[in-house]
């Protein structure tokens, strides 16, 4: 009604989590601080975006996990360099999907969280404005918040293991 087009195709099924891996390996950013483990096979090696893929990955997906705290300094003051990486994506045909270790609902109203509103002064508005733009300004980049480390751990597996294409629906819908 209002001109929106939706760039997504509307998920028929629930995702189900997938029970056999296939054959490749977990590629894990050397520069991730405190990686999430798999008991698949993996490598540590510098990627040039993201910081989890799975080299199997018929989709070219990758994962950029967030805290909520590197999520709010990413979209604050270091917005210019994560273009960068996601115009490096675009350009290899790569789909992002940057996995926030948080709930949405939290990181909307970060700054009433003490230990977070501590050591960032920038207001939700001005962070979530910037993930607009960028969700307007590129098309191989979603946002997905999950509800702590664990589940963005299990969102991991089950976007490189379950055989569905996570470029073509909302995943935060989804989720």
């Amino acid at each position: 009604a209002i001109g929106f087009i939706n760039r997504f195709t509307p998920l028929a099924a629930p995702v189900p989590f997938p029970t056999e891996v296939p054959i490749g390996k977990m590629i894990v950013d050397s520069r991730e601080q405190s990686p999430s483990k798999f008991n698949i096979p993996y490598k540590v090696e510098k990627l040039e975006y993201g910081d989890y893929h799975f080299n199997n990955d018929k989709f070219n997906v990758f994962v950029e996990r967030k805290s909520i705290s590197d999520f709010i300094g990413t979209f604050g003051t270091g917005l210019d360099r994560f273009k960068r990486e996601i115009e490096r994506a675009a350009a290899d045909n790569a789909y992002l999907i940057v996995l926030v270790e948080e709930n949405i609902n939290k990181c909307l109203a970060f700054n009433k969280i003490p230990w977070v509103a501590r050591h960032h002064k920038a207001a939700p508005e001005y962070i979530f404005r910037h993930v607009r733009e960028v969700c307007q300004e590129y098309n191989n980049i979603q946002f997905l918040f999950a509800d702590g480390r664990k589940a963005a751990h299990d969102l991991i597996y089950k976007i490189f293991f379950s055989g569905v294409n996570f470029r073509e629906f909302d995943n935060q819908f989804a989720y």
